[in-house]
């Protein structure tokens, strides 16, 4: 309950209230023309970037052209919670976000356009891990790696998404049950509802992980070989 009620107050901040309404917090405004990086002090409202301790939101002004961007040529960043509010955009190409406690994305509010997380490189360690909560939200894991301590989907509104491609998601303990349940509903797909590629969750005894991860069907990899050995012939 405390979560959800911080998060419908930091959304309306987002959505046209003046400045940040809880000390520590910090809001995307894209207000950097030269630069649309997390680490430019400019591209938030109080001109600070968020620190260990802060709350980070990335709302609905972050559409494409506005992005906040982390890739690997900005240094490691870190912050307390995440919130990618519908119609926010947030770009991995690199680097690594640190999230202490949760990230969410998705919030309730009348956009159709989901809170977006594009993952195509990097790190995101996103401690708790919501994906939609009565808006919608979708996290597309193209690159790189995202560790959670707890992967939540919406799934009761069917309004948080998770699609795989080259991507893999780590989470902590045996849910290899409940990720397959979300696959089979079509919440988490692989490579968009590819027939061609299916998502696999494999449980690490030893790490005590999840590993969720997408590979190629049967008759899609008889295809690959076939087509490596005839390249190789032809070499």
């Amino acid at each position: 309950m405390n979560r959800r009620i911080i998060l419908l107050g930091v959304s309306a901040a987002m959505l046209g209230m003046a400045g940040p309404i809880l000390a520590g917090t910090s809001i995307w405004t894209d207000g950097d023309p030269s630069s649309h990086y997390w680490d430019a002090s400019l591209n938030w409202d109080n001109h600070w970037v968020p620190q260990p301790g802060d709350l980070a939101g990335v709302g609905s002004g972050a559409t494409a052209g506005h992005e906040c961007v982390i890739d690997d040529t900005i240094p490691s960043q870190a912050c307390s919670n995440l919130i990618v509010a519908i119609g926010g955009n947030m770009i991995f190409d690199g680097g690594q976000l640190t999230v202490s406690d949760w990230t969410f994305v998705g919030h309730d509010g009348a956009q159709t356009a989901p809170g977006l997380v594009e993952m195509l490189g990097g790190t995101l360690n996103a401690g708790s891990l919501w994906i939609g909560n009565g808006g919608p939200g979708q996290v597309n894991a193209h690159g790189g790696t995202i560790n959670t301590d707890d992967l939540i989907l919406d799934a009761g509104l069917q309004a948080g998404l998770l699609d795989i491609t080259e991507g893999v998601v780590i989470e902590a303990g045996n849910t290899v049950d409940t990720v397959m349940t979300w696959v089979g509903n079509g919440w988490i797909t692989a490579y968009g509802g590819d027939p061609a590629y299916h998502v696999t969750a494999v449980y690490d005894d030893v790490s005590g992980v999840t590993r969720i991860a997408t590979i190629p069907e049967p008759a899609t990899l008889i295809l690959l070989s076939l087509g490596s050995l005839l390249l190789r012939r032809k070499s």
